[in-house]
């Protein structure tokens, strides 16, 4: 276990909670919220990831780190170990758990004596419940149920989980509020020359559920594509066997998905229905002006908004569909520059730091009064 320590003060403190084990989009959305909360609150932190560990401990959280100790069910054990050290000290009064592995933490910090948030990131469905899992999806819901209902407040990332959610748990205990996008992705790129090759992106887990062996499919009919799949999963020797003979390049992790967005002439997310919150992927590629072409599922017509011209949408699983608008999209690159310029915008008015902001720090307050809402 690594402590790192900050000058503390007489402000509130909130405790930030990680048990994640990898790096990924729960974990840029705590650095995120960090930097929010920062400007009101101490905060203290403990997590389950050195890379986590370091970005919270650069702008000023105290964070307690047992990624050393983040095997399996030591990874509960050992938070929930500096957990009670921190309550004994009674410095923390407010603990924040990000997302569900974390929310399974909830009920033994109220009998701790802590006030709960939670985040919910991931939909309430048994899709997502039976993903990965030998628990069966029913006890499973019933257990993140429980969970969120000993808690004092629920962040929904979406409209849609807020409804997923409102059949179980006490609407006053829910407030909708979107992830956001980071500053590094809010400078509009210059799009790249025209090619004869059209250059597709793909980037998030290599799984089924992502469509990734839909995206596959789909350019086997196209000529003169090339895809770059960025990211890692379980299917992804699977998606490399059946990409035989394609222009497709597998580019792994990558910390910084920038240059990626920058370099191609449209992203694609052809995520199933059932498995995606709010998707990041698509708001930090409409944020830098690139096109986008995604499944039409629930949260990325969210995200679209309400007359759905931000991004284009394809029958979510309908290959035949996503190649066709692939092709339309190739064939006018108006069409992609209007694409480009109405995504910047709406991720501009609804899905920035500045746009969360004080919706973030009233519902922390409502938090530290005990969690009725004002």
């Amino acid at each position: 276990m690594t402590i790192s320590t900050r000058e503390g003060g007489l402000r509130p403190t909130v405790l930030l909670v990680s048990v994640g084990i990898a790096y990924g989009g729960a974990e840029t959305y705590y650095v995120k919220l960090a930097a929010i909360l920062r400007e009101k609150y101490m905060l203290r932190a403990v997590v389950c990831n050195d890379c986590l560990a370091s970005e919270l401990d650069a702008i000023g959280v105290e964070v307690v780190n047992v990624s050393r100790e983040a095997s399996g069910y030591r990874r509960y054990t050992s938070t929930a170990r500096a957990i009670w050290r921190m309550r004994r000290d009674g410095k923390v009064q407010v603990a924040h758990l990000n997302g569900q592995p974390e929310a399974y933490l909830a009920p033994l910090l109220r009998l701790m004596g802590y006030r709960v948030a939670i985040t919910r990131h991931t939909p309430f469905t048994d899709q997502f419940f039976r993903e990965g899992s030998k628990i069966p999806a029913f006890l499973k819901r019933w257990i993140a149920t429980f969970c969120l209902f000993v808690s004092q407040r629920v962040v929904c990332v979406s409209q849609l989980l807020k409804k997923q959610l409102s059949s179980t748990v006490p609407c006053e205990k829910l407030a909708v509020i979107p992830t956001w996008v980071g500053e590094r992705f809010l400078t509009v790129r210059v799009a790249p020359e025209p090619s004869k090759v059209f250059r597709l992106l793909f980037v998030g887990r290599v799984v089924t559920n992502k469509g990734i062996l839909d995206m596959v499919e789909a350019i086997k009919s196209l000529p003169d594509v090339q895809l770059d799949v960025v990211g890692v999963g379980d299917q992804l020797d699977e998606a490399k066997k059946t990409t035989a003979g394609l222009n497709v390049n597998f580019r792994g992790f990558q910390e910084d998905c920038v240059p990626f967005y920058g370099a191609c002439d449209l992203l694609v997310f052809p995520a199933h229905e059932g498995f995606e919150g709010l998707p990041q992927v698509p708001l930090e590629a409409m944020a830098m002006g690139v096109p986008c072409l995604a499944s039409n599922i629930s949260s990325v017509r969210e995200i679209a908004g309400k007359d759905g011209s931000a991004l284009m949408l394809f029958e979510v699983g309908d290959t035949v569909d996503l190649a066709r608008q692939i092709l339309r999209l190739r064939e006018y690159p108006t069409l992609r520059e209007e694409l480009g310029r109405a995504g910047a915008r709406r991720v501009a008015e609804n899905f920035t730091e500045a746009a969360v902001r004080a919706r973030y720090l009233s519902f922390f307050d409502d938090v530290f009064r005990g969690g009725v809402p004002r």
